[in-house]
């Protein structure tokens, strides 16, 4: 069976108005339903920001006529069989940064729209100034896209247990939320911190988080709650998760759940994992303040999660306490207090960076690539569960891969609607960090 004829599904599109730049109403906006021969919609764990693609076929000169320059609101809602994709004023309207790709002919005209949220947009006119107290870092990330950028769309924004104190110096707001992801603990992760000082010092626990805007709004979580319930069958925030099949079975019409394709191009890679320090890695501290020098050691078999460490990939015998990166750090001192005193400790850890590099290269440690029938109910950062077939010679009865099925991590997605066709589908890169789940 193809996968046209598999991921087959009627939309409907319910709003398409373009409105000019620099007006407003419903008078100055143009219905373009009949001009959108497809779109793409992305999301992606690894952007601050949605975006999406429109194919416009017309005959009536539109491109030229409304003279399309940028910034025009893009009003939309699709129905689908999983509910409305709504980008109008009940979500969030879209905005166009660029036009691309004019074929004209005399008959008619075709052109492409990129466009983005109007957060993304303003953020490149706006910059974080001045000081920000030492305080938890889930405040500051808060602060600045209520205070700073000024958006009411904000979704998950994740506790951390370690303050930070900070300048902004004129960085933009997107730059900030991103820069603090890695400096960030979790307060569900439990210990942290380091153990000792001086040259035989030890950190402990994990760091990392990832800030990122999906259809619900702007998230700010740690890889630890992302990925905790890749190792059992409920999601992270107790939505249900969604099962999803791959059978080389024809079905007539087809299931909304089924994998049309799929693809693992992704998995351990010792050699990188070594030389990023994954396993084991070793940091030199120095405090230009008091001119103290620290090492700190790291090591995943001691800070994983004890749930997590009979699925993660370790290599055996003693190659993970081997030490395989050493990296440089010069302290993060020098913040005034509120009487203007020098404040020594801006809250950051010491080891924070040998802790986020293992912990952002052990979240992408497996990656599948998956096609399926377009759902607009999915989200990144959401779980979903994946059962695929066992090798070996085709049979309609075939057990599932006890290895490569289980629970995975919507990395990124892209919804692809072919409006003539009906060829609508999803696809998504999904990504984990262990093995051998138990279905």
């Amino acid at each position: 069976m193809t996968q046209e004829s598999q991921s087959n599904q009627n939309i409907t599109i319910k709003t398409a108005l373009l409105t000019p730049s620099g007006q407003s109403g419903d008078s100055k906006a143009l219905n373009v339903e009949r001009m959108i021969a497809s779109l793409d919609y992305f999301e992606d764990l690894l952007s601050p920001a949605v975006s999406c693609v429109v194919n416009m076929v017309d005959t009536n000169s539109v491109y030229s006529k409304m003279n399309l320059r940028g910034y025009e609101r893009l009003d939309l809602k699709i129905g689908t069989a999983f509910g409305d994709w709504d980008f109008t004023d009940e979500n969030t309207p879209f905005y166009v940064n660029s036009v691309n790709g004019l074929l004209s002919s005399e008959s008619s005209e075709g052109f492409q729209l990129s466009c983005t949220t109007k957060e993304n947009l303003d953020n490149e006119a706006t910059r974080c100034r001045g000081k920000y107290e030492k305080s938890p870092i889930d405040e500051h990330v808060n602060k600045i896209l209520t205070d700073t950028l000024g958006t009411d769309r904000i979704g998950t924004i994740e506790k951390t247990s370690n303050a930070y104190g900070f300048y902004g110096n004129s960085k933009k707001p997107f730059h900030i939320c991103t820069w603090l992801g890695p400096k960030s603990i979790s307060k569900k992760q439990g210990v942290s911190g380091t153990s000792g000082k001086g040259t035989k010092a030890k950190t402990r626990g994990s760091s990392g988080f990832l800030f990122y805007e999906n259809y619900d709004g702007f998230h700010f979580r740690s890889i630890d709650s992302l990925v905790s319930d890749t190792v059992s069958t409920t999601s992270t925030d107790k939505k249900e998760v969604p099962v999803y099949t791959y059978t080389s079975v024809a079905e007539q019409g087809g299931s909304p759940f089924k994998i049309i394709h799929y693809v693992l191009d992704k998995n351990t890679d010792i050699f990188k994992n070594m030389r990023v320090g994954m396993y084991s890695n070793l940091t030199y501290f120095f405090n230009p303040y008091d001119w103290e020098f620290d090492a700190f050691t790291y090591k995943m078999t001691e800070s994983v999660s004890p749930d997590m460490g009979q699925f993660i990939p370790i290599p055996g015998d003693d190659l993970p306490d081997k030490t395989t990166r050493i990296m440089v750090r010069i302290g993060d001192q020098g913040m005034f207090d509120k009487s203007g005193s020098l404040q020594l400790d801006s809250g950051r850890d010491n080891a924070d960076m040998a802790k986020s590099f293992s912990r952002y290269n052990l979240m992408f440690l497996q990656s599948l690539n998956i096609v399926v029938p377009c759902n607009v109910k999915l989200r990144v950062g959401d779980i979903i569960r994946v059962v695929l077939p066992s090798s070996g010679p085709t049979d309609s009865n075939k057990e599932a891969d006890q290895t490569q099925s289980g629970n995975y991590l919507i990395r990124s997605l892209r919804h692809h609607f072919e409006v003539a066709s009906g060829n609508n589908i999803t696809s998504l890169n999904l990504v984990r960090d262990c093995y051998g789940l138990s279905l």
